[in-house]
């Protein structure tokens, strides 16, 4: 073999080395693509988790910056975050539960001897048979007794004022309290009790 054919074959696995390391760099390369795509979709993700994060933060932030109640917005009143606890008790929690305790000697509420009303009630018939038990004399089985309260009526006081013409020539007029008040108003009984009633129990002013 000549010096020509000796370069030949020595420019030739020259070659084949550079043509089998460019296939390997261009494996490694569609790889390293692959984990490139993987890695970029996984900090999209994290940078979306980010975004909502700092949204949520950022409405929080506005919240504690301009808190909305009952005065600024459609709140109710016991929506506020201001408003007191119901329960501001400083008792310390004993463990026991709630009720009476064991060995407790209970109470209860005892019949009174002299009801304000009566009522009886005595059967007419019977109710097997349906016969007639009027002229039966009835005997006492059993009482109840129900506490309540009567019904609490509005009583309306009219104070009609008159006059009298003196020979003097001067009208003097009955002397009340009530002069100087409206036409209508309220007692001393009822306009407390509007008041209590009110703003706790959201009676209405009117009706």
């Amino acid at each position: 073999m000549g010096k020509n054919s000796v370069d030949y074959w020595y420019s030739w696995d020259y070659v084949l080395i550079f043509r089998k390391h460019f296939y390997s760099i261009l494996d490694h390369r569609d790889t390293l693509i692959q984990e490139l795509i993987k890695m970029n979709l996984q900090l999209m993700e994290q940078v979306k988790s980010l975004k909502s994060r700092v949204s949520d933060l950022e409405n929080e932030l506005a919240r504690y910056r301009n808190p909305k109640n009952s005065r600024n917005s459609s709140v109710p009143p016991s929506k506020d975050e201001n408003r007191p606890k119901k329960n501001q008790s400083l008792r310390q929690d004993t463990g026991r539960k709630t009720g009476g305790q064991p060995g407790h000697k209970g109470h209860t509420l005892e019949m009174t001897s002299s009801p304000d009303i009566i009522e009886n009630h005595i059967p007419l018939f019977c109710t097997c048979c349906g016969g007639d038990l009027s002229a039966v004399p009835a005997e006492l089985s059993s009482k109840r007794q129900v506490l309540d309260l009567p019904v609490i009526k509005v009583v309306c006081t009219e104070h009609r004022i008159f006059s009298k013409n003196c020979s003097c020539g001067e009208r003097s007029v009955g002397h009340s309290l009530t002069i100087s008040m409206p036409p209508y108003s309220t007692g001393a009984v009822l306009k407390p009790l509007s008041v209590i009633c009110m703003p706790d129990s959201m009676f209405p002013i009117e009706g």
